[in-house]
């Protein structure tokens, strides 16, 4: 990766100019990024990626929020978790925002690549087992004010899935590049917790996965919180940088 240093006179200062939030850190105020295996729901060990904030305490008497996270397809069957701790820029966004003092969190990445980002394949994988193996491991909350969840694309698919299938096992999601219409029933259920709960939608002007725009019409339309936001941008990188970086911001 080669990251660029902001300069206003040569790229502007309109909003979204300025990167400096994805700059990797030079004064060892960095977290920790971990690659690892976890037993999954079809009995196969998966790959996982974790953030560990810098200064991250495992004996705190508070446990750390926890973000779940997804890339979407890729085209790799194995390494999709490693994406958002490299072309993501996921690490240094949040290392820049703990060193300006933001509460830190902890941030895993799972690879659903290889299973076409099935839901009936993910939801207990999550729920069942990718869960309870990093709260058994790491110092993480195991309430639903302490957990969120976010995915770029495919990725979205599934964070929009959790939003409307299970309101009561997080409070904060990200949806990019992706929306589910909700049905009735799913409304009725999310309403239940529309005031515990953040849902930060949004995709570029150029995106070519509309879903999100008419998924935030019909939350509008049924009084369901939640913020949607449509920037210049594709379906790429260049733009998913930027709304993780608004979202941790933010929101988490």
């Amino acid at each position: 990766m080669v990251y660029v240093p902001y300069n206003a006179e040569k790229q502007g200062t309109c909003k979204y100019r300025d990167r400096s939030l994805e700059l990797p850190r030079t004064d060892g105020r960095k977290g920790i990024v971990q690659t690892l295996t976890y037993p999954a729901s079809d009995g196969t060990n998966r790959g996982m990626t974790v953030y560990l904030p810098n200064g991250y305490d495992k004996n705190s008497k508070r446990p750390y929020n926890v973000l779940y996270i997804n890339m979407g397809n890729s085209g790799d069957q194995f390494g999709n978790e490693m994406r958002w701790m490299n072309e993501g820029a996921l690490p240094n966004v949040v290392d820049n925002l703990v060193a300006q003092g933001k509460e830190p969190f902890v941030v895993v990445s799972m690879n659903y690549q290889d299973w076409s980002h099935s839901f009936a394949k993910i939801e207990p994988d999550v729920l069942q087992y990718v869960m309870p193996f990093v709260e058994s491991n790491y110092n993480v909350s195991n309430e639903r004010s302490g957990r969120g969840y976010a995915g770029l694309s495919a990725g979205a698919g599934t964070t929009a899935r959790f939003y409307l299938n299970h309101p009561d096992q997080f409070s904060q999601f990200g949806i990019w590049s992706n929306g589910i219409n909700p049905t009735a029933e799913q409304l009725a259920d999310i309403a239940e917790y529309n005031d515990s709960t953040t849902v930060h939608i949004a995709l570029g002007k150029w995106d070519y996965v509309t879903g999100g725009r008419s998924m935030s019409t019909t939350l509008a339309a049924n009084g369901i919180k939640h913020t949607f936001n449509e920037i210049p941008g594709g379906h790429d990188w260049e733009f998913w940088q930027l709304r993780f970086a608004e979202f941790a911001k933010d929101y988490l």
